[in-house]
């Protein structure tokens, strides 16, 4: 009897540390040496990397709402100066949103540029069993003579995207 409570509570013990790596050990793990960039390119883009050229003018990180020690919930806040030549690469036209009257604008006005246009990268993501939605929201203000400046917002930081499986994808529907 001795014997099957200590296999049980090993049991116990593996299913749990695997789950807490699952969902938030790992995010602490793969990102302990990032740089400002690093952080970016790992959650703020739409398919290319910003280049190593890119100035990174201010950068938050800070724990969102809901944040607990064992639950890892982030956002990220950042002004970049990104490359004129590298911006039409890192977002597609099809992201872009010119109706710069109905959408967020992160630099709320306090500079005298323009705002070009916006992005909102919808992704899903979970953790443990729920379900949300990670907002990348970009501002891209008028190109400058060499650099772009680009305000991120990106929260969710901590969760993991949602992949759909396969069955559910390839299944027929009637």
């Amino acid at each position: 009897m001795k014997k099957l409570g200590v296999v049980l509570t090993i049991i116990v013990v593996a299913a749990s540390l695997y789950a807490y790596l699952k969902n938030d050990g790992m995010y602490v793990l793969s990102n302990i040496n990032n740089t400002e960039l690093d952080w970016i390119n790992k959650y703020a883009i739409y398919d290319t990397e910003f280049p190593d050229e890119t100035i990174v003018e201010e950068f938050i990180k800070e724990d969102d709402i809901e944040s607990y020690f064992f639950s890892h919930n982030e956002y990220i806040h950042a002004t970049l100066l990104v490359p004129n030549e590298a911006m039409d690469k890192i977002v597609p036209q099809l992201a872009r949103d010119y109706d710069v009257e109905t959408s967020l604008d992160l630099s709320y006005g306090m500079t005298g540029e323009q705002v070009q246009y916006n992005v909102w990268m919808p992704i899903t993501v979970v953790k443990w069993i729920e379900k949300t939605q990670r907002s990348i929201l970009y501002t891209v203000m008028q190109p400058g003579d060499k650099y772009t400046r680009v305000y991120i917002h990106v929260d969710k930081l901590g969760w993991n995207l949602y992949m759909i499986p396969d069955n559910y994808i390839n299944r027929k529907r009637y």
